[in-house]
């Protein structure tokens, strides 16, 4: 049988600068188009509603812009079993509901849409603070993690190259 060798001395440096070439290419392509985070990342306020019956999502939109005047995104869904019909509403950042405009939104749906039930499904909320802060956390812990497996590769492939092999 022919013996396999790789050298990893050899090949290291040009992967390394690939790897960071990838990484700049991707920190100016997020600094330049930015990154869209999520309600728990950014702050914010998710409500999921619930309905029954058919439902225009164009005029469900209309009245939802009536009440809140702010921006948000609505996404309408269906369960597995095709039992529960949702709308979730999702405001990020400034945009972010008290509680009474979640309750005042609630009640202009129900009136406004009378034969669909529709219901508190599920509701999220996050201050921009808290969030930040979660975001901060994610990221070291992201790192952390990145850190511990190079130690790991390194520790476990020491016989072949260690960490300059991780």
């Amino acid at each position: 049988m022919r013996e396999f060798k790789i050298d990893f001395n050899k090949t290291f440096k040009p992967f390394l600068l690939a790897y960071v070439c990838i990484f700049v290419i991707g920190i100016i392509i997020a600094a330049i188009f930015g990154v869209n985070l999520d309600t728990n990342f950014a702050g914010g306020t998710q409500i999921t509603y619930s309905y029954s019956g058919e439902l225009k999502v164009d005029d469900f939109e209309k009245e939802i812009d009536k009440v809140l005047d702010k921006d948000f995104t609505l996404t309408e869904s269906t369960s597995v079993a095709g039992d529960t019909k949702t709308l979730e509403i999702e405001l990020i950042g400034k945009n972010a509901l008290s509680v009474d405009d979640q309750q005042e939104l609630t009640s202009a749906l129900q009136a406004k849409f009378k034969d669909n039930k529709i219901d508190v499904y599920g509701s999220n909320s996050a201050s921009a603070t808290l969030a930040g802060t979660f975001f901060v956390r994610s990221m070291v812990a992201v790192l952390l993690c990145a850190i511990l497996v190079v130690i790991y590769v390194g520790i476990r492939f020491r016989k072949i190259g260690g960490i300059s092999a991780a």
